[in-house]
Protein backbone atom coordinates (compact mmCIF):
# COMPACT_ATOMS: atom_id res chain seq x y z
CA UNK A 1 0.00 0.00 0.00
CA UNK A 2 2.79 2.39 0.95
CA UNK A 3 4.70 1.44 -2.20
CA UNK A 4 1.69 2.33 -4.33
CA UNK A 5 1.31 5.69 -2.59
CA UNK A 6 5.02 6.40 -3.03
CA UNK A 7 4.85 5.45 -6.69
CA UNK A 8 1.83 7.70 -7.19
CA UNK A 9 3.58 10.58 -5.46
CA UNK A 10 6.64 10.18 -7.68
CA UNK A 11 4.40 10.16 -10.78
CA UNK A 12 2.70 13.39 -9.73
CA UNK A 13 6.08 14.94 -8.99
CA UNK A 14 7.47 13.92 -12.37
CA UNK A 15 4.39 15.30 -14.13
CA UNK A 16 4.65 18.57 -12.21
CA UNK A 17 8.37 18.94 -12.94
CA UNK A 18 7.85 18.11 -16.62
CA UNK A 19 5.01 20.61 -16.90
CA UNK A 20 7.04 23.24 -15.08
CA UNK A 21 10.12 22.68 -17.29
CA UNK A 22 8.00 23.02 -20.42
CA UNK A 23 5.83 25.90 -19.22
CA UNK A 24 8.67 28.00 -17.87
CA UNK A 25 10.45 28.60 -21.22
CA UNK A 26 7.10 29.19 -22.94
CA UNK A 27 6.04 31.61 -20.24
CA UNK A 28 9.36 33.43 -20.36
CA UNK A 29 9.22 33.57 -24.16
CA UNK A 30 5.67 34.96 -24.07
CA UNK A 31 6.68 37.50 -21.42
CA UNK A 32 9.67 38.76 -23.42
CA UNK A 33 7.63 38.74 -26.66
CA UNK A 34 4.93 40.90 -25.07
CA UNK A 35 7.59 43.22 -23.65
CA UNK A 36 9.22 43.43 -27.08
CA UNK A 37 5.93 44.19 -28.80
CA UNK A 38 5.13 46.84 -26.20
CA UNK A 39 8.54 48.44 -26.63
CA UNK A 40 8.01 48.49 -30.42
CA UNK A 41 4.60 50.10 -29.99
CA UNK A 42 6.25 52.79 -27.92
CA UNK A 43 9.27 53.06 -30.24
CA UNK A 44 9.06 56.27 -32.32
CA UNK A 45 10.84 54.52 -35.21
CA UNK A 46 7.63 52.47 -35.78
CA UNK A 47 5.44 55.55 -36.22
CA UNK A 48 3.88 55.57 -39.72
CA UNK A 49 5.83 58.09 -41.78
CA UNK A 50 5.34 56.99 -45.38
CA UNK A 51 2.71 55.59 -47.75
CA UNK A 52 3.71 53.57 -50.80
CA UNK A 53 0.89 53.25 -53.34
CA UNK A 54 0.19 51.26 -56.50
CA UNK A 55 -2.96 51.15 -58.61
CA UNK A 56 -4.25 49.13 -61.55
CA UNK A 57 -5.98 52.30 -62.77
CA UNK A 58 -4.34 54.82 -65.08
CA UNK A 59 -5.24 57.70 -62.79
CA UNK A 60 -3.61 58.00 -59.37
CA UNK A 61 -4.78 59.66 -56.17
CA UNK A 62 -2.45 61.88 -54.17
CA UNK A 63 -0.69 60.36 -51.17
CA UNK A 64 -2.07 63.19 -49.06
CA UNK A 65 -5.64 62.20 -49.99
CA UNK A 66 -5.00 58.56 -49.01
CA UNK A 67 -3.56 59.73 -45.67
CA UNK A 68 -6.64 61.87 -45.03
CA UNK A 69 -8.92 58.90 -45.73
CA UNK A 70 -6.98 56.90 -43.12
CA UNK A 71 -6.98 59.75 -40.56
CA UNK A 72 -3.19 59.89 -40.69
CA UNK A 73 -1.43 63.16 -40.01
CA UNK A 74 1.67 64.58 -38.33
CA UNK A 75 -0.48 65.80 -35.42
CA UNK A 76 -2.21 62.42 -34.99
CA UNK A 77 0.59 59.91 -35.55
CA UNK A 78 -0.10 56.17 -35.43
CA UNK A 79 2.11 53.21 -34.68
CA UNK A 80 2.51 50.76 -37.56
CA UNK A 81 2.03 47.69 -35.35
CA UNK A 82 -1.18 49.05 -33.85
CA UNK A 83 -2.64 50.09 -37.20
CA UNK A 84 -5.74 48.04 -38.16
CA UNK A 85 -5.36 47.20 -41.87
CA UNK A 86 -8.93 45.87 -42.27
CA UNK A 87 -10.39 49.05 -40.80
CA UNK A 88 -8.08 51.08 -43.03
CA UNK A 89 -9.31 49.23 -46.14
CA UNK A 90 -12.91 49.95 -45.16
CA UNK A 91 -12.09 53.66 -44.74
CA UNK A 92 -10.48 53.80 -48.18
CA UNK A 93 -13.41 52.05 -49.83
CA UNK A 94 -15.75 54.69 -48.41
CA UNK A 95 -14.08 57.13 -50.78
CA UNK A 96 -16.23 57.89 -53.86
CA UNK A 97 -13.18 57.22 -56.05
CA UNK A 98 -11.90 53.89 -54.66
CA UNK A 99 -13.57 50.62 -55.67
CA UNK A 100 -11.19 48.21 -53.90
CA UNK A 101 -8.23 48.64 -51.55
CA UNK A 102 -5.63 46.41 -49.88
CA UNK A 103 -3.24 47.58 -47.15
CA UNK A 104 -0.05 45.87 -46.00
CA UNK A 105 2.48 46.88 -43.37
CA UNK A 106 6.11 47.41 -44.31
CA UNK A 107 8.37 47.68 -41.26
CA UNK A 108 9.46 49.87 -39.72
CA UNK A 109 7.22 52.81 -40.73
CA UNK A 110 5.52 52.38 -44.13
CA UNK A 111 2.02 51.46 -45.30
CA UNK A 112 1.71 49.83 -48.72
CA UNK A 113 -1.65 50.54 -50.39
CA UNK A 114 -2.84 48.90 -53.60
CA UNK A 115 -6.17 50.15 -54.91
CA UNK A 116 -8.50 50.18 -57.90
CA UNK A 117 -10.51 53.25 -58.82
CA UNK A 118 -14.07 53.31 -60.08
CA UNK A 119 -13.83 53.62 -63.85
CA UNK A 120 -16.32 56.26 -65.02
CA UNK A 121 -18.14 55.52 -68.28
CA UNK A 122 -20.29 58.60 -68.75
CA UNK A 123 -21.33 61.98 -67.43
CA UNK A 124 -24.82 62.32 -66.01
CA UNK A 125 -26.81 65.13 -67.62
CA UNK A 126 -29.34 64.91 -64.77
CA UNK A 127 -26.58 65.32 -62.15
CA UNK A 128 -24.05 67.96 -63.28
CA UNK A 129 -20.53 67.43 -61.98
CA UNK A 130 -20.89 63.66 -61.52
CA UNK A 131 -19.74 60.68 -63.53
CA UNK A 132 -21.06 57.12 -63.41
CA UNK A 133 -19.24 53.82 -63.67
CA UNK A 134 -20.89 50.74 -65.18
CA UNK A 135 -22.11 49.59 -61.74
CA UNK A 136 -23.91 52.90 -61.27
CA UNK A 137 -21.54 54.42 -58.69
CA UNK A 138 -21.26 58.20 -58.58
CA UNK A 139 -17.71 59.47 -59.17
CA UNK A 140 -16.93 63.19 -58.74
CA UNK A 141 -15.16 64.45 -61.85
CA UNK A 142 -11.85 65.42 -60.24
CA UNK A 143 -9.85 64.19 -63.23
CA UNK A 144 -11.88 66.33 -65.69
CA UNK A 145 -12.15 63.53 -68.23
CA UNK A 146 -14.18 63.99 -71.41
CA UNK A 147 -16.94 61.39 -71.56
CA UNK A 148 -20.30 61.11 -73.32
CA UNK A 149 -23.34 62.36 -71.43
CA UNK A 150 -26.24 60.17 -70.43
CA UNK A 151 -29.65 61.77 -70.06
CA UNK A 152 -31.93 59.56 -67.97
CA UNK A 153 -34.82 61.96 -67.45
CA UNK A 154 -34.95 61.26 -63.73
CA UNK A 155 -38.19 62.41 -62.13
CA UNK A 156 -36.49 62.44 -58.73
CA UNK A 157 -32.82 62.96 -57.92
CA UNK A 158 -31.03 60.39 -55.72
CA UNK A 159 -30.90 61.11 -52.00
CA UNK A 160 -28.01 63.23 -50.80
CA UNK A 161 -25.05 61.09 -49.80
CA UNK A 162 -26.17 58.08 -51.83
CA UNK A 163 -23.22 56.45 -53.59
CA UNK A 164 -24.93 54.67 -56.46
CA UNK A 165 -27.99 54.55 -58.66
CA UNK A 166 -29.90 51.59 -60.08
CA UNK A 167 -32.15 52.11 -63.09
CA UNK A 168 -33.21 50.11 -66.19
CA UNK A 169 -32.57 53.30 -68.16
CA UNK A 170 -28.98 53.41 -66.95
CA UNK A 171 -28.39 49.74 -67.83
CA UNK A 172 -29.83 50.36 -71.28
CA UNK A 173 -27.73 53.52 -71.78
CA UNK A 174 -24.52 51.61 -71.01
CA UNK A 175 -25.59 48.79 -73.34
CA UNK A 176 -26.02 51.38 -76.12
CA UNK A 177 -22.69 52.99 -75.27
CA UNK A 178 -20.87 49.64 -75.60
CA UNK A 179 -22.49 49.09 -79.00
CA UNK A 180 -21.46 52.55 -80.19
CA UNK A 181 -17.85 51.96 -79.15
CA UNK A 182 -17.85 48.67 -81.05
CA UNK A 183 -19.49 49.92 -84.28
CA UNK A 184 -18.62 53.59 -84.63
CA UNK A 185 -15.33 54.86 -86.05
CA UNK A 186 -13.13 57.01 -83.83
CA UNK A 187 -13.92 60.26 -85.62
CA UNK A 188 -17.65 59.86 -84.87
CA UNK A 189 -17.87 60.98 -81.24
CA UNK A 190 -20.86 60.34 -79.00
CA UNK A 191 -21.80 63.54 -77.18
CA UNK A 192 -25.03 62.43 -75.49
CA UNK A 193 -27.22 59.34 -75.14
CA UNK A 194 -30.81 60.29 -74.37
CA UNK A 195 -32.82 57.40 -72.92
CA UNK A 196 -35.41 59.56 -71.16
CA UNK A 197 -38.22 58.15 -73.37
CA UNK A 198 -36.80 54.67 -73.92
CA UNK A 199 -39.37 53.07 -71.60
CA UNK A 200 -42.30 55.41 -72.12
CA UNK A 201 -45.69 53.67 -71.60
CA UNK A 202 -46.73 54.87 -75.04
CA UNK A 203 -45.06 52.82 -77.78
CA UNK A 204 -45.34 55.77 -80.15
CA UNK A 205 -43.19 57.94 -77.86
CA UNK A 206 -40.48 55.38 -77.20
CA UNK A 207 -37.20 56.32 -78.80
CA UNK A 208 -33.45 56.47 -78.36
CA UNK A 209 -31.88 59.81 -79.23
CA UNK A 210 -28.15 60.15 -79.92
CA UNK A 211 -26.25 63.40 -80.30
CA UNK A 212 -23.09 62.85 -82.33
CA UNK A 213 -20.27 64.98 -83.63
CA UNK A 214 -18.19 63.80 -86.58
CA UNK A 215 -14.72 65.21 -87.01
CA UNK A 216 -13.03 65.06 -90.41
CA UNK A 217 -9.64 66.24 -91.59
CA UNK A 218 -9.74 67.77 -95.06
CA UNK A 219 -7.55 66.02 -97.64
CA UNK A 220 -4.22 67.77 -98.25
CA UNK A 221 -5.00 70.30 -95.51
CA UNK A 222 -4.59 70.87 -91.76
CA UNK A 223 -8.14 72.16 -91.49
CA UNK A 224 -10.83 70.25 -89.57
CA UNK A 225 -14.55 70.05 -90.28
CA UNK A 226 -17.18 69.20 -87.65
CA UNK A 227 -20.60 67.73 -88.42
CA UNK A 228 -23.15 67.72 -85.56
CA UNK A 229 -25.77 64.98 -85.99
CA UNK A 230 -28.92 63.96 -84.14
CA UNK A 231 -30.16 60.38 -84.45
CA UNK A 232 -33.64 59.18 -83.51
CA UNK A 233 -33.74 55.37 -83.57
CA UNK A 234 -35.93 52.52 -82.43
CA UNK A 235 -35.28 51.31 -78.88
CA UNK A 236 -35.15 47.61 -79.77
CA UNK A 237 -33.67 47.63 -83.28
CA UNK A 238 -31.13 50.38 -82.76
CA UNK A 239 -28.10 48.24 -83.73
CA UNK A 240 -29.43 47.55 -87.23
CA UNK A 241 -30.51 51.17 -87.65
CA UNK A 242 -27.08 52.40 -86.57
CA UNK A 243 -25.50 50.17 -89.23
CA UNK A 244 -27.82 51.71 -91.82
CA UNK A 245 -26.86 55.17 -90.59
CA UNK A 246 -23.15 54.45 -91.05
CA UNK A 247 -23.75 53.47 -94.70
CA UNK A 248 -25.86 56.58 -95.27
CA UNK A 249 -23.33 58.76 -93.48
CA UNK A 250 -20.47 57.55 -95.64
CA UNK A 251 -22.34 58.38 -98.85
CA UNK A 252 -23.19 61.83 -97.46
CA UNK A 253 -19.53 62.49 -96.70
CA UNK A 254 -18.75 62.04 -100.39
CA UNK A 255 -21.24 64.82 -101.17
CA UNK A 256 -19.67 66.98 -98.46
CA UNK A 257 -16.23 66.50 -99.99
CA UNK A 258 -17.53 67.82 -103.32
CA UNK A 259 -19.05 70.87 -101.59
CA UNK A 260 -15.87 71.57 -99.65
CA UNK A 261 -13.72 71.37 -102.75
CA UNK A 262 -15.52 74.50 -104.05
CA UNK A 263 -15.69 76.26 -100.68
CA UNK A 264 -12.97 78.37 -99.15
CA UNK A 265 -12.59 77.79 -95.42
CA UNK A 266 -11.29 80.56 -93.22
CA UNK A 267 -9.45 79.48 -90.10
CA UNK A 268 -8.58 75.99 -88.90
CA UNK A 269 -12.11 74.71 -88.31
CA UNK A 270 -15.53 74.74 -89.91
CA UNK A 271 -18.79 73.74 -88.21
CA UNK A 272 -21.68 72.56 -90.39
CA UNK A 273 -25.25 72.99 -89.28
CA UNK A 274 -26.60 69.91 -87.45
CA UNK A 275 -28.58 67.27 -89.32
CA UNK A 276 -31.38 65.20 -87.82
CA UNK A 277 -31.67 61.54 -88.87
CA UNK A 278 -34.96 59.84 -88.03
CA UNK A 279 -34.49 56.09 -88.56
CA UNK A 280 -37.36 54.78 -86.46
CA UNK A 281 -39.42 53.53 -89.41
CA UNK A 282 -38.12 50.36 -91.05
CA UNK A 283 -36.29 50.86 -94.36
CA UNK A 284 -36.88 54.64 -94.22
CA UNK A 285 -34.62 57.51 -93.18
CA UNK A 286 -35.78 61.08 -92.77
CA UNK A 287 -32.96 63.60 -92.88
CA UNK A 288 -33.64 67.15 -91.79
CA UNK A 289 -31.26 70.10 -91.84
CA UNK A 290 -31.18 71.61 -88.37
CA UNK A 291 -31.41 75.31 -87.75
Amino acid sequence: MKKNQLSRTRSFLLIFLSTFCISLPIGLASFFFIRLQKSKREDPSYVIEAILQTSSSQKKLSTQYLAECLDLSVEASQNLLQFDTKKGEMLLEKSPYIKRATIKKMKPNTLYIDYELHRPEAKVYDLPGFLLDKEGFFVPNIFHVELPEVYLGLSQLPEKGKKSISSPKLDYAFEVLRSLKAYFPRELKVKRIDVSNAFDPSFGKRELVLILEEEKKLPHSLQTVFFPKYLRVNVKNYVRQLSNFLVLNESMWQDYEKQLSYQKIEGDTLYFRPKIFDLRIKDLAFVDQGE
